[in-house]
């Protein structure tokens, strides 16, 4: 077990992350360093097949500013491997029942959801086309699923345009774009023939 250079390893915020740091004897044991510091084992799990399993960082200090983890063994001094974690947010799923057009008057509504460890709660951003729209938000959280709800009742045509969801957690930030068009209620007119009116040949 042994890699000169550091590995990079991409995680979501909350999911566990699976190190590579694998032994080929059962008598191996490896333990782990994070910037650079001795760490408990409570933390992670140590599997000879599987490699290191950290369930969460969460009860690291900022832990989004990890720079290195190291796995050594008590086998050679120079045995050992470091990787780079990369923390990342999930990109939240913009829904609106497969619709992108309405019309003046309509009602507007949005869910804009992430599903992320139960741990840490997202916070929501929304920045809408016409910053005098009267919205309402509502925010659910169902175990890892965490939605928020807006509304845009009376609907006009300056509500065109792209509606962007924000979450963050810590210092991290992800969003998605909806692209939302409002279109005029046009209403056909039709006349029906009076039976008392003439008929003109």
């Amino acid at each position: 077990m042994y890699d000169s250079e550091p590995r990079t390893v991409k995680v979501h915020l909350g999911d566990p992350m699976i190190l590579d740091c694998r032994t080929t004897r059962p008598d191996i044991k490896v333990s782990l360093l994070i910037n650079p510091k001795q760490v408990s084992r409570l933390p992670y799990k140590f599997y000879p097949r599987e490699g290191v399993i950290v369930e969460d960082l969460k009860g690291f200090p900022n832990q989004t500013q990890i720079k290195e983890i190291t796995c050594l063994t008590n086998y050679r001094d120079y045995d050992k491997l470091t990787f780079e974690p990369e923390i990342s947010l999930r990109k939240p799923l913009i829904e609106n029942h497969n619709r992108s057009d309405y019309l003046v008057g309509e009602e507007i509504a949005l869910n804009c959801s992430t599903y992320m460890n139960e741990k840490y709660k997202p916070h929501f951003e929304w920045t809408l086309p016409n910053i005098s729209a009267i919205r309402e938000l509502k925010e659910f959280v169902n175990k890892s699923l965490s939605t928020s709800t807006l509304l845009i009742k009376n609907a006009s045509l300056s509500d065109s345009g792209q509606y962007v969801c924000t979450i963050s957690v810590l210092n991290l930030f992800e969003s998605n774009v909806k692209n939302i068009e409002v279109k005029e209620n046009i209403i056909q007119f039709v006349k029906f023939k009076d039976k008392n009116d003439s008929m003109v040949p």
